[in-house]
């Protein structure tokens, strides 16, 4: 990984801190939500806040692009800029999901929704080990 653990904090917002053992956690678990293949491009429609940079993250951890959405873009903007660059998928928030809903209806292709508010990292850490137990099955 890209993000090494410096025993030290990695980001800070009003009282609350993630120290890099956190966010390297943070973005596994982000990571696993998103498909294993053929992802190219990861959309944010978000406010700022430490789940977007998990987001972010993610993205470049599957190597794809992360492509950063303004979280007061209006819905011609949203839609404009979904079909312009055509990500797979998009995390979004409580704070965007009316916007988004308007957008999706303009566009002309199919896209994967996440909702930063409604993620459990304990539920996704359960998933990718149903998900690696599927997979050494397979094999």
């Amino acid at each position: 990984m890209f993000l090494k653990d410096h025993n030290k904090t990695a980001m800070i917002y009003k009282d609350q801190k993630v120290d890099y053992n956190e966010l390297i956690k943070k973005i596994n678990s982000y990571s696993a939500l998103l498909p294993d293949k053929n992802l190219t491009k990861a959309a944010i429609f978000s406010e700022n806040r430490f789940e977007w940079v998990y987001a972010f993250y993610s993205a470049w951890m599957k190597k794809a692009v992360a492509v950063p959405i303004d979280f007061m873009s209006s819905s011609d903007d949203v839609a404009f800029i979904l079909n312009d660059c055509r990500p797979e998928v998009i995390f979004y928030s409580d704070g965007t999901k009316e916007v988004l809903e308007k957008s999706i209806s303009e566009l002309n292709y199919e896209i994967e929704k996440i909702n930063l508010d409604d993620i459990r990292i304990n539920e996704v850490i359960s998933f990718q080990i149903c998900r690696n137990l599927i997979l050494t099955i397979r094999q």
